[in-house]
């Protein structure tokens, strides 16, 4: 299914849907188009990560980090003692989800 954004006359936006070959949303500003994208993506991005969740991804296996173990030992071998020592201490320290300062 595609979606077109499309510049109407009153220049505003409008959605034409290449299922049902019709608007299916219209007299959209930008903001409001950047929301409507943002939601159905955001239906897309639950699904791969439920699906992440559920079992790893090829990607992962590809690479050999599938489990928290595995992550741990390329941290390792790649950065060496000291950044997976600060790794572990700083994942068991935090109970929400946080993006390392180095990252």
């Amino acid at each position: 299914m595609a979606h077109i954004i499309i510049r109407q006359p009153n220049e505003k936006y409008c959605i034409f849907d290449t299922v049902v070959d019709n608007i299916i949303y219209y007299d959209l500003d930008r903001d409001e188009l950047v929301d409507i994208i943002l939601e159905e993506k955001r239906e897309d991005v639950e699904e791969w990560v439920d699906k992440a969740i559920e079992k790893p991804t090829l990607g992962a296996i590809v690479y050999g980090v599938d489990t928290y173990g595995d992550m741990l030992n390329k941290i390792k071998d790649v950065h060496g003692d000291e950044e997976y020592n600060e790794v572990v201490k700083l994942i068991g320290k935090n109970k929400e989800a946080q993006r390392p300062s180095s990252a």
